[in-house]
């Protein structure tokens, strides 16, 4: 799972595509942060738009283990960013590799 493909998808905003732990199926996920958690892991902050093994499962945020992702695909589709997303937030104080920026 590369870092450097979901920098490049939050900076231009590009839609993913994944799989994550034992996903069979993959869901599609608008990222829009890379961070260090506290106990210093890569995770990806975003929003989960589809995920074929729940469809019912809403656009809540998700924050999503690096070295538990695989078959990562940027695809062309954009996003707007989500409302929820401050990359004041606490969640973040360890540091970000990467973040979406808001504009007004």
């Amino acid at each position: 799972m590369s870092r450097a493909q979901l920098c490049h998808a939050i900076r231009q905003r590009f839609l993913v595509q994944l799989r994550y732990g034992d996903d069979r199926l993959a869901r599609v996920f608008a990222p829009h942060v890379v961070y260090r958690s506290s106990a210093d892991n890569l995770l990806v902050g975003g929003s989960q738009l589809f995920n074929a093994a729940k469809p019912e499962d809403d656009e809540a945020p998700r924050f999503l283990a690096l070295t538990k992702i695989h078959d990562l695909r940027v695809t062309a589709e954009r996003f707007e960013p989500r409302s929820w997303f401050d990359p004041a937030d606490e969640r973040f104080r360890e540091g970000t590799v990467c973040h979406i920026f808001q504009q007004d």
